[in-house]
């Protein structure tokens, strides 16, 4: 796994940290959706990244208070399925590299409509539903 990893990093700009943050963040909102639904969640990641209106980098946009219910839900953040883990791991890493094309037509936004109905949703604009998640995007 190790000679993966300097592998894919070779090939981009990406960090090894980085690299993790996005594969924990699309482990611990999506392991249980579909490689559809977890590379949309990753795309969101990375259209926040290219945005102006967020943080440069995976980590800090990933740690921003309120932006993703895993890193601020005070449970485990344990992986237990590490097979899946890999799995997203290599997903991160084709995100990363642009190999796999954006699904979510540029959304920053994300939630399941079965455990929340965000009042910020309202004042966005709906894009598309990937498996458990709606997505959307700051209106122009």
């Amino acid at each position: 796994m190790i000679s993966f990893l300097f592998f894919a990093l070779h090939l981009s700009s990406i960090t090894t940290i980085e690299l993790n943050c996005m594969a924990l963040t699309i482990y611990h909102e999506a392991r249980g959706e579909t490689e559809q639904g977890q590379a949309a969640v990753g795309h969101v990641i990375l259209n926040r990244v290219k945005s102006l209106r967020y943080p440069d980098n995976v980590c800090a946009v990933v740690a921003q208070k309120n932006s993703f219910s895993w890193y601020w839900d005070d449970k485990s953040d344990t992986i237990t399925k590490p097979a899946k883990f890999k799995q997203i791991l290599l997903l991160s890493t084709q995100l990363w590299n642009e190999a796999v094309p954006d699904n979510t037509h540029g959304a920053t936004h994300y939630f399941n409509p079965d455990k929340a109905d965000p009042v910020w949703a309202r004042k966005m604009t709906y894009l598309v539903t990937l498996d458990n998640h709606r997505f959307y995007r700051r209106k122009k």
